[in-house]
């Protein structure tokens, strides 16, 4: 792997052992700090792996990289490094060539998909198939809807609806789908309000709970 093109949050497998022991080879893990030095050729790079001793300096050492499930971090010499998840392009016939460039639908969760279609069977039950091609769909419809399968699923720990026996967070996937298809069709009714300062909200206080955090650690 080249420092130029590293990145904070790339996962990568260590290759080779000149900075790190044989306990690291070939592991896993994910880039939490790239470290320049006067030395280009000394460049390194901190890696998290999630399946080694635990290190308790993890987090003392980079306290606002903290993947989940970390158990420790190395530093990498960028050569003995190689991004995961690489499609190799060399020797591939045209079609794999043009295939790895389009929307990878195998990339969406198979229990996703299940649970949507779950709920789609239900609706096409009640409502008839493909009603909201049909019909015009109201955003705020199934705004609403998806919202209370949320609440019920977060905040009451409900895993199915009562009324259908799908699992809450399939009916929220077919309400999303449900908008995005109206969306992409011209059959939406975008009775959204006129928009507001939520991520400008979130933003400010997002800034306000880093400050307090930072004062809070010196």
């Amino acid at each position: 792997m080249k420092f130029e093109d590293a990145k904070v949050g790339q996962k990568v497998k260590v290759i080779k052992t000149e900075w790190t022991t044989e306990f690291h080879l070939g592991k896993v893990g994910e880039i939490i700090s790239i470290i320049e030095t006067e030395h280009p050729e000394e460049n390194y790079a901190a890696v998290a792996f999630f399946d080694t001793c635990n290190d308790s300096n993890l987090h003392e050492h980079f306290p606002f990289a903290r993947p989940n499930g970390a158990t420790g971090w190395w530093y990498c010499a960028f050569k003995e490094l190689e991004p995961v998840h690489k499609v190799d392009t060399k020797g591939t016939n045209p079609k794999d060539l043009l295939g790895v460039k389009k929307v990878s639908i195998s990339k969406f969760p198979a229990a996703g998909l299940i649970h949507g279609a779950h709920a789609m069977m239900d609706g096409a039950r009640k409502y008839g198939p493909y009603n909201w091609r049909g019909n015009k769909v109201i955003a705020s419809i199934y705004v609403d809807a998806l919202l209370r399968h949320v609440t019920a699923w977060f905040d009451e720990h409900q895993e199915e609806a009562p009324d259908s026996g799908v699992h809450h967070l399939g009916h929220v996937e077919a309400c999303c789908a449900i908008l995005l298809d109206a969306q992409e069709t011209g059959n939406l009714i975008d009775d959204r309000p006129v928009p507001g300062k939520a991520a400008e909200i979130l933003e400010r206080l997002a800034a306000k709970i880093k400050a307090k955090e930072s004062t809070n650690g010196l």
